[in-house]
């Protein structure tokens, strides 16, 4: 008990700084979408207009997961649920890799040293404080990296089984972590000792690779048996990162920076190499040791091939986010270093350069989101465009007897804080609605036509000129933001 407690006091001040920092940013108007977005879906299965569709069909699903687990614990919380589940993830995550490196040999002051230069990486803070998937894919990395390390070594069973899990807990981490997974397992046969493929090359593969077949088979027969095509499974993937793909900026280095067609791969090979310096380096120390080396350099391979996939399956490419992936590889891979007389300080100057070069990474590789996240870190206040599907929500709040689709506009509940009172695809009136084409709600709320959606508006499906023409017997009182609301007259 008395040796757990450093690890106690480290996690609680972990999760209480990145709160902190959470908070500070949303006090000086930064704000997380993808938090949003999910304290929207915890809200709306919690209260019960989730239906059974909408949440088979949230892939990957995680976060969802988590954060509707964190909502139903701390409903009370005025702190949203995404925000401390994530600060809880990564205060396991700090106290996974503060362990693995004391357990690998490193001195307390040293492995304090090395967690903290991989956590302080620009990169991996403001991708964290931005949603909760960066942290659950920095776990998911760093746990099937250390399983891979140990299978290769030792080959037993418990390590096979926990790199299987590992696997699928990527692929359900992040669409970027089904990429990565899928990467790994075509490096299966590195990973797996010779004693695994002794008697049946296949079976041992096969039994590897179960979880995540059928974690992807699954999400896939489920797209199929909803929508009837297969293929809406990777065209939500692709609807899901579009909002966070890399915008066009003038920069120097442009053409090298360009993030279009095959340049994003060798853009990646760039990020690993200045991110976790350790995967190359430690090809030459480990060059004559082939348990290790061999997953190593799978390791170093994966997330380059992770960026050739997302263009096979036309999925946006997030180098930025993959810098979450590769810190959590740059961990094991440091736990598993030779172990010698200046061992300490080649892992300490190591994980320095991979610190400088995430603070490379942040400043030349364009993202939209940097400078205003960077200015609320440095206490400016940011006049940033609130999601629409947000601003409505505030708008809702007291305004019961409203007929309006929450399937596509989760952060609508999350600026509500509830979705009672509103009449969802979820609900029997909904579907009298539909049928009749009548209308008798106090409210209705309809969204311009965005083909780029997911899912399109229900309410403008059934009534296709109520938001250009409206409707007799209701006023326009809320047009804003491609939102319009009307209410009943009288």
């Amino acid at each position: 008990m008395i040796r757990s407690w450093p690890y106690v006091i480290i996690g609680a001040a972990t999760f209480s700084t990145l709160c902190g920092i959470m908070a500070w940013l949303a006090l000086h108007g930064f704000m997380s979408r993808e938090n949003i977005d999910l304290m929207g879906y915890a809200i709306s299965t919690l209260d019960g207009v989730t239906t059974l569709r909408d949440f088979l069909l949230t892939f990957p699903s995680l976060p969802y997961l988590l954060s509707l687990l964190t909502l139903s614990l701390t409903q009370a919380s005025l702190v949203p649920a995404p925000t401390l589940a994530c600060a809880f993830i990564l205060a396991c995550l700090t106290c996974a890799w503060l362990q693995g490196f004391i357990q690998a040999g490193y001195r307390w002051p040293t492995a304090m040293a090395l967690v903290a230069l991989l956590i302080c990486n620009p990169v991996f803070i403001s991708e964290i404080t931005r949603g909760l998937s960066a942290v659950i894919l920095a776990f998911a990395s760093w746990f099937v990296a250390t399983m891979a390390f140990r299978l290769r070594a030792r080959g037993n069973v418990v390590d096979l089984m926990g790199y299987s899990f590992g696997l699928a807990l990527l692929a359900l981490s992040h669409p970027l972590g089904i990429l990565l997974s899928l990467s790994l397992a075509a490096f299966t046969i590195v990973f797996l000792g010779p004693q695994d493929n002794k008697y049946s090359n296949f079976g041992a593969h096969l039994t590897v690779l179960f979880p995540l077949l059928l974690v992807l088979g699954g999400a896939i027969y489920v797209s199929w048996l909803f929508t009837g095509d297969p293929r809406y499974l990777f065209h939500g993937l692709s609807l899901q990162l579009d909002e966070l793909t890399i915008a066009q900026v003038q920069l120097p280095f442009e053409s090298l920076l360009h993030l279009d067609k095959l340049t994003t791969i060798p853009l990646h090979l760039i990020l690993v190499l200045i991110n976790a310096p350790v995967l190359i380096i430690g090809l030459s120390l480990l060059r004559r040791r082939l348990p290790r080396y061999l997953p190593l350099l799978a390791l170093t391979i994966c997330v380059p091939l992770a960026s050739a996939l997302s263009l096979a399956f036309a999925i946006p490419s997030q180098p930025l986010l993959s810098v979450a992936a590769l810190l959590g590889f740059a961990a094991a891979s440091l736990a598993v270093l030779p172990i010698q007389d200046n061992r300490s300080l080649l892992a300490t100057g190591l994980a320095t350069l991979g610190l400088v070069g995430g603070l490379l990474t942040f400043v030349f590789v364009p993202d939209p989101e940097n400078n205003a996240w960077l200015s609320a870190l440095q206490g400016e206040e940011q006049v940033q465009d609130e999601p629409a599907d947000l601003t409505l929500g505030r708008a809702l709040i007291g305004r019961n007897d409203v007929l309006i689709d929450t399937r596509a506009a989760p952060a609508l509940l999350a600026g509500r804080r509830s979705a009672r009172g509103l009449l969802t695809p979820h609900d029997p009136k909904f579907e009298i609605v539909r049928m009749t084409k009548t209308l008798d709600t106090q409210f209705v709320a309809v969204r311009y036509a965005d083909i780029g959606r997911r899912d399109g508006d229900a309410v403008h499906e059934i009534f296709p000129y109520l938001y250009k023409n409206g409707m007799p017997g209701y006023a326009l009182v809320y047009d804003k933001s491609g939102w319009r609301v009307y209410q009943k007259s009288g």
